[in-house]
């Protein structure tokens, strides 16, 4: 399986919404590939039902939890994948909050590799597209979740991408297609720069591919989409996808050099 392909060391990986149907993929892969897991979970009891047992659980609600308790739930954890998203009673989106006040200082950076590797979604840039461009792109951007974007979650997952660029954390953001859990196989992933990708991402595949990146250091400091091409074999490295992708360092990525990479 790819993930067992993409890293060679092992780790102690704190997961956000790891009972999530995402982050329990998420989990049964870093186990799979070697990994130590800790879950921060808000209902512990729900946690010890869905999750293996090797999995430790450190109760955590991330809409009221402070950057100390963040830092004490994440205490002996090497990288951490936010896999959590949703709102606080006060309407915030909980990745907003997460990327400006907790993860900062919750993971000791070291190495050249992501230290925080972040879900987030394709399309988040789409909403604030001017005209022109929505016409010209209009294969991307008239499709129900940008015409949708319910409470302007697109945006505010945007907002919580530039927080965690700005953090001085070494991340890597992940942006799926539309999500299938069920009725797209697994296949070869493919990578994408520029927030132009449409398409299915199969869930396992995604979550493979948000453990390979812990190893790999052309993953540092990048932001891509990701869907899966189905009826393709899994690459046998992730690594020549990702070093043919720009940093988020070197500016928008002109329309003429969006990249696809499998």
């Amino acid at each position: 399986m790819l993930a067992l392909l993409c890293s060679s060391a092992a780790y102690n990986v704190a997961v956000t919404g790891a009972t999530g149907r995402t982050g329990r993929l998420v989990v049964d892969s870093l186990l799979k590939s070697g990994h130590s897991v800790t879950a921060l979970v808000r209902d512990g009891d729900k946690a010890a039902s869905v999750l293996p047992a090797a999995v430790a659980c450190r109760e955590l609600d991330l809409a009221t939890a402070g950057a100390e308790e963040m830092r004490t739930a994440c205490a002996g954890a090497d990288k951490l994948i936010w896999c959590a998203t949703g709102f606080t009673d006060a309407g915030e989106l909980i990745d907003v909050r997460g990327m400006k006040e907790l993860v900062p200082g919750a993971i000791a950076a070291t190495g050249e590799t992501p230290a925080v590797v972040m879900l987030s979604s394709a399309g988040v840039t789409r909403p604030a597209w001017d005209d022109a461009k929505k016409a010209r792109l209009i294969g991307c951007s008239d499709i129900p979740i940008i015409r949708l974007n319910p409470g302007g979650i697109l945006g505010k997952k945007c907002e919580a991408e530039q927080a965690l660029r700005e953090s001085g954390v070494p991340y890597c953001v992940v942006r799926p297609t539309g999500l299938k859990f069920e009725g797209w196989p697994q296949g070869r992933p493919f990578l994408s720069q520029g927030d132009v990708a449409v398409g299915r991402c199969n869930a396992v595949d995604l979550a493979e591919t948000l453990v390979g990146v812990l190893g790999e250091a052309a993953a540092a400091g990048k932001t891509f989409e990701l869907f899966t091409l189905a009826g393709y074999p899994p690459p046998s490295s992730l690594s020549p996808a990702l070093e043919r992708l720009s940093a988020d360092a070197a500016g928008p990525l002109p329309e003429a050099a969006n990249q696809r990479e499998g």
